[in-house]
Formats: structure tokens, C-alpha cells, sequence
């Protein structure tokens, strides 16, 4: 199994003003759904809550609010809680072999029980 991620930004919320910066994101709400690349649409999905620590922001590295991008977000959601390492400490907690389940168990066919005599 070769196993990647997506992501998706949930919602942001940000602080009225920092400093002389204004709507400075504080909280970001992402989803990370990680899939076998051989069956993309089957995903084991981790709802994250990030919250961004802006206490050395600049003029450098502040991005108005209006000019930021989806992905920016979410690189500084994913660079909060530790980059490619938290990525891979979710896998390892569960999601990898709970995709694995998944997958396996799209295989499977449901059947009607209710057809089935009772004795």
C-alpha cells in the first residue's frame, strides 16, 4: 500500500488585530484524508485543530488577510504541529491501519439478512 495525503482547510479564525496587524489567523480547522494511491476516493480522515503561534510576527511575515491563500493556511497549520512528523505520527496512531481496513472492507458486498430464515 502506497499510501498519501490530501488536505483541506476547514475554517480559520482570526484575532482582530495583533500589534499594528490586523485579522491575524489565530485557529485553523483543517481535514487530512489519507488514501492508498491505488484507491483514492477510500479515506481515513483526521479532523485537526491548529492554533498558530504569531507572538514573532513581523512585517516580514505578516500576509493581510485578503492576500493569503487556502495553502498558505495550511502549511502554517501543518508547520504548528510539526511539519511531515506529525503527518507520520498519525499514520503510525491508527490512520494506516485503519485505511487498510477500509480498503479491505470496500471489497466486501453487503448483503440483505432480512432474507435469511431465522432458524
Amino acid at each position: 500500500m502506497n499510501i498519501d495525503y490530501e488536505v483541506t482547510l476547514t475554517a480559520a479564525a482570526a484575532i482582530d488585530q495583533q500589534d499594528t496587524f490586523n485579522d491575524v489567523i489565530k485557529k485553523v480547522t483543517w481535514l487530512i484524508g489519507f488514501f492508498d494511491t491505488a484507491n483514492p476516493t477510500i479515506k481515513s480522515n483526521a479532523a485537526v485543530e491548529s492554533y498558530l503561534n504569531t507572538d514573532s510576527l513581523s512585517s516580514d511575515t505578516y500576509v493581510p488577510y485578503a492576500n493569503v491563500t487556502q495553502t498558505q493556511i495550511l502549511q502554517w497549520a501543518l508547520d504548528a504541529e510539526g511539519g511531515t512528523a506529525f503527518l507520520d505520527q498519525l499514520l503510525e496512531g491508527g490512520h494506516a491501519v485503519n485505511l487498510e481496513k477500509l480498503v479491505n472492507d470496500a471489497a466486501y458486498t453487503e448483503k440483505d439478512i432480512s432474507l435469511l430464515a431465522e432458524s
